[in-house]
């Protein structure tokens, strides 16, 4: 299983009322927190379920 260091690819959006943060689009979790960490989102966030699925499916 290919297991990569750190997870910066997903889809991001502005927080609200914040000039420079960011957050998953998927989930809605903050760059900051998430802090390029794919067990930092949601787990029922759709873009680590699909990391997920793929580093399952590797093997």
């Amino acid at each position: 299983m290919h297991k990569h260091r750190f997870y910066i690819d997903y889809p991001q959006e502005k927080l609200d009322g914040e000039l420079y943060k960011y957050k998953c689009a998927f989930c809605g979790i903050d760059t900051v927190t998430i802090d390029g960490m794919l067990e930092n989102h949601s787990p029922t966030c759709e873009y680590r379920l699909e990391k997920e699925n793929d580093a399952n499916s590797d093997t």
